[in-house]
């Protein structure tokens, strides 16, 4: 063979191992997944600023608190670190393997006594896989790293729906606290008002004695309240990787704005993509996918280029050598295990796909239902409930005033109202909780994203 058909057929070898031909895809991937790690990158450098003078406000929002949590929560800090590494790997599956450099040399040459002066040989080779294996590799990687980011998204919106609860708990500890106030000097104005009214009667000691105990179950009350306020103070700190007692701003008493569609759209699988979990699903099965590949790949071989110098060689035109090998992949029930393997797993995960698309469904429905029937419930109380209970109060005093009711009658409808406003904020809180697990069920941050118009109809409570 002439020197220039060796090189012609070298290089045709050689061309069968090129990434590039296959590549584009995982490639697309990549950078798609590249763009918005740094987008996140930024943000979050742009965001911790904002977040600690958040956190130093009279007032702390809804809105603030999970952006706080979202820039300062060291474990969504580890999971973008994870997302980094899986795009850096990307660079590693596509990359050939070092070539090999090898030197020898004769010893005897050396020696003083011989005459043929000094012999060696010098090779050097490089091994190419064949039949796209290393692009099979990348896309093994591309799909990696498409998982890590969509499990980066999975933990942001996980603590931000958390972030959000707790300042339900956090508003409503705090509101009620001030319920317990109010009726507490409430409580103190009739007790005293009736201790002046009867004086000298029998009757002021047991209304009293009453009043007395009516205080110090409001008190306790505040005891209680006063601990879910620390309890949620604390939990929100450890989101925020602060001290436990650190003090926050006080929450802002948000107006929750009351729709109350009834009507379950249909929702698409594109609406239903949004959530984090079905995007991890879908990057799984492109895994499964491109792991499928990569094993029927393994039935190619291996092509390893070499060229060498020997100096020891009598003929000068023999001393240079140019040389290539390939693997003979025989053991052919060894792959073909990899591609049933493979094949299994592939199975699996779009199974795993489908059920995280039903649940998807179920809970996005469930949502929907439960968020309905927390509207209802806040009108009911702030339209009926409220204003029936400050009217009894009334009335009831009004009667006492004129000796037809007793002090029972009053403070048993003071209790009465207590209840049913401290109903009324629990009714709040639970409405906040409902809408941003209806933000959980569309993959939509609570409170900072625009949520999908699924209230389109309007029912009366």
């Amino acid at each position: 063979m002439q020197r220039s058909q060796w090189i012609v057929c070298t290089l045709a070898c050689a061309s069968l191992v090129s990434p590039s031909a296959c590549a584009s895809t995982s490639r697309t991937v990549y950078d798609s997944q590249l763009t918005e790690y740094r987008s996140f990158e930024q943000a979050h450098q742009r965001g911790s600023a904002e977040a600690s003078r958040a956190l130093n406000e009279q007032h702390l929002s809804r809105a603030a608190l999970i952006v706080a949590v979202l820039e300062r929560n060291p474990s969504l800090e580890s999971a973008r670190q994870a997302w980094r590494a899986a795009l850096a790997r990307y660079r590693q599956a596509g990359s050939l393997d070092d070539p090999m450099l090898m030197a020898s040399f004769a010893p005897l040459s050396v020696a003083p006594s011989a005459h043929s002066g000094f012999g060696y040989e010098v090779q050097i080779s490089q091994k190419l896989p064949l039949g796209g294996k290393l692009e099979a590799q990348a896309a093994i990687a591309a799909a990696q790293a498409e998982r890590a980011g969509t499990g980066y998204a999975e933990l942001r919106l996980k603590l931000a729906v958390m972030a959000s609860e707790l300042f339900d708990d956090y508003a409503l500890a705090l509101r009620a606290l001030v319920i317990q106030a109010q009726h507490l000097a409430l409580v103190s104005e009739l007790k005293d008002n009736v201790t002046a009214a009867y004086a000298s009667s029998d009757t002021r000691l047991q209304e009293s004695l009453q009043a007395e105990a009516e205080l110090a179950r409001i008190t306790y009350q505040q005891t209680v309240y006063e601990t879910q306020r620390d309890i949620a103070i604390a939990q929100l700190n450890a989101l925020l990787h602060r001290e436990p007692q650190a003090p926050l701003p006080e929450p802002t008493f948000e107006s929750e704005q009351l729709k109350t569609g009834t009507s379950l759209p249909n929702v698409s699988s594109t609406v239903l993509a949004q959530r984090p979990e079905i995007a991890s699903a879908h990057a799984q099965v492109r895994v499964a996918r491109a792991r499928t590949q990569a094993a029927d790949r393994e039935f190619y071989p291996d092509l390893t280029l070499s060229t060498s110098y020997n100096s020891m060689w009598a003929m000068p035109e023999h001393r240079w050598m140019a040389g290539v090998s390939i693997n003979v992949p025989l053991q052919r029930a060894r792959r073909s295990a990899m591609i049933d393997e493979a094949g299994a797993m592939r199975s699996m995960s779009e199974s795993d796909l489908l059920s995280a698309l039903d649940e998807a469904r179920g809970e996005l429905a469930v949502a929907q239902r439960q968020l309905q029937q927390a509207q209802r419930a806040v009108l009911l109380y702030e339209q009926r409930l409220v204003p029936l209970a400050h009217s009894r109060v009334d009335a009831v005093r009004a009667s006492f005033t004129t000796s037809r009711n007793n002090f029972i009658s009053v403070l048993e409808a003071e209790r009465g109202l207590r209840t049913t406003e401290l109903e009324l904020e629990m009714a709040r809180a639970e409405l906040g909780k409902r809408r941003a697990a209806l933000d959980r069920a569309l993959g939509q941050l609570p409170g900072l994203e625009k949520r999908a118009e699924l209230d389109a109809k309007e029912v009366k409570p």
